[in-house]
């Protein structure tokens, strides 16, 4: 028999081939149909094994299967729509959360360059401190030099003012002395 008188035959399971292999079979009869044009062709499928003939045998067990498969894509398609919803708000926090890690990374970078900026003139600040305590230190010592300077000046303004006053009191002495002097030569004259 080649596949053309297969096409509108009874197909049935045998037992001793594999079943991929009769659904292989199964598939070239369809396709053999089709393509001769014969659209309104039905191809009957013998079901041999216990399971299925137990399936399908009273009418409660076939609807009680579609029941269970219809139940069983029920809760598929819950669970596809949950897990679908989660996806969604998962990338808008995703979204959201990446923005806010990119505000942050420029927060970041502004505070590190804020930092260097501030490190740089904390250095400067600190040479400035260096190069003022050492200017101070010159001055105190500078001071010190004047200050001991203005004192041995006034210790030497007050001994001319000393030795001033003891002239002046000389002078006067000197003075009285000549005046007394001159008034005796004015009566011996």
């Amino acid at each position: 028999m080649g596949r053309s008188e297969l096409k509108c035959q009874k197909v049935g399971l045998k037992r001793s081939l594999p079943k991929r292999f009769y659904f292989e079979q199964l598939a070239w009869d369809i396709i053999g149909c089709s393509s001769t044009g014969m659209q309104n062709t039905f191809i009957f499928i013998d079901v041999d094994t216990e399971l299925e003939y137990r399936i399908f045998s009273q009418p409660s067990n076939g609807s009680s299967l579609v029941a269970g498969y219809t139940l069983f894509l029920a809760f598929v398609i819950d669970r596809l729509h949950h897990y679908l919803q989660k996806l969604i708000t998962l990338r808008k926090s995703a979204n959201t959360s990446r923005e806010e890690v990119e505000k942050l990374q420029m927060e970041n970078r502004s505070l590190r360059e804020k930092e260097e900026k501030s490190t740089s003139e904390m250095k400067k600040l600190q040479q400035d401190m260096a190069k003022l305590s050492e200017d101070m230190k010159k001055l105190k010592s500078e001071s010190e030099d004047h200050q001991r300077k203005a004192s041995d000046a006034e210790a030497h303004v007050n001994a001319l003012q000393k030795q001033s006053e003891e002239l002046l009191l000389e002078y006067d002495r000197l003075l009285e002395d000549n005046q007394i002097l001159q008034s005796q030569l004015h009566y011996k004259g």
